[in-house]
């Protein structure tokens, strides 16, 4: 399998920074994080633990994503790491087809694989087939531009959504070509919603399958009455509830070899250490499931 990191978890690095972190921990690749830039000073309401949102330095402007993601993936290729997937936050039911096929029409010429975009969230005050019809019906009709680009559109399982689960995720993708259209699988958000066992999981998806996000979660006591008396945090990959070893097993179960891209929130340790550390766990993992 091959290891790549989600900008977002770089978020003290501007981009030419970013390519020489992914080469220095031995990274193969990179997925470009592309929304609106960093402000120029630091939001009066920053945090360390919101850093990779609200301040964050290794992020394509959105609206220049046609000449900064190409100049951003050539960096990254110069540096020996592929740029294989580009992430916006253009929920498919809100932003227009222009906008979403612009980024998708960059990504394409950035000689990258898969683009993400966002789905509903459900809180309740929508109804569940309500949100589901109207979000299979903005995806059926955004795959002729995935067609026509070549680009893989990838929504990630995301727990507070509509498609917290691998069952979720099949069941609004279901029937729409599994080369347009795929899931991210992500264990990590599996901890807080939509867990099922790793090998149904995957088997569930099939070909649907796109790549695979890493980071993990745990459940805490809460000092306030949140969710009967628990919350939940980001944790370090070896420190939280997924457990990657079994989902490595899994993967190969099903004959995936594809990325596991690190998307790491958790904030034990400085950016550089923590992702060359996930690295290195990730390289094991697959080194030992590989002789089983």
């Amino acid at each position: 399998m091959k290891i790549g990191v989600f900008t977002v978890s770089t978020p003290e690095f501007d981009v030419a920074e970013t390519v020489a972190l992914l080469k220095r921990i031995g990274c193969d690749g990179v997925e470009w994080r592309v929304s609106a830039p960093a402000p120029a000073e630091k939001p009066a309401d920053y945090t360390f633990e919101k850093r990779y949102w609200s301040f964050n330095q290794s992020t394509i402007d959105v609206e220049r994503a046609q000449t900064d993601l190409p100049r951003a993936a050539d960096a990254a290729r110069a540096a020996g790491i592929e740029p294989f997937a580009a992430t916006t936050y253009l929920r498919v039911t809100q932003a227009t087809e222009e906008a979403i096929g612009s980024v998708m029409r960059a990504a394409a010429a950035s000689g990258m694989t898969f683009m993400r975009c966002p789905i509903p969230g459900f809180d309740g005050s929508s109804r569940y087939d309500e949100l589901f019809t109207r979000t299979r019906e903005a995806i059926e009709r955004l795959v002729p531009l995935a067609e026509t680009t070549g680009i893989r559109l990838c929504f990630e399982m995301h727990m507070d959504t509509i498609m917290p689960s691998a069952s979720s995720a099949r069941r609004l993708l279901d029937g729409l070509p599994p080369a347009r259209v795929g899931v991210i699988y992500d264990p990590g958000n599996l901890v807080i919603e939509g867990y099922e066992d790793y090998r149904m999981g995957v088997q569930i998806l099939g070909n649907y399958l796109a790549y695979v996000h890493v980071k993990n979660a745990r459940w805490v006591r809460a000092n306030a009455p949140v969710r009967n008396g628990w919350k939940w945090e980001w944790a370090p990959m070896a420190d939280g509830s997924a457990d990657f070893a079994l989902v490595i097993d899994a993967l190969r179960q099903v004959g995936y070899d594809g990325w596991l891209s690190i998307e790491d929130f958790s904030n034990d340790e400085p950016t550089e250490p923590k992702l060359a550390g996930v690295v290195s766990q990730l390289r094991q993992l697959c080194a030992d499931r590989g002789t089983r």
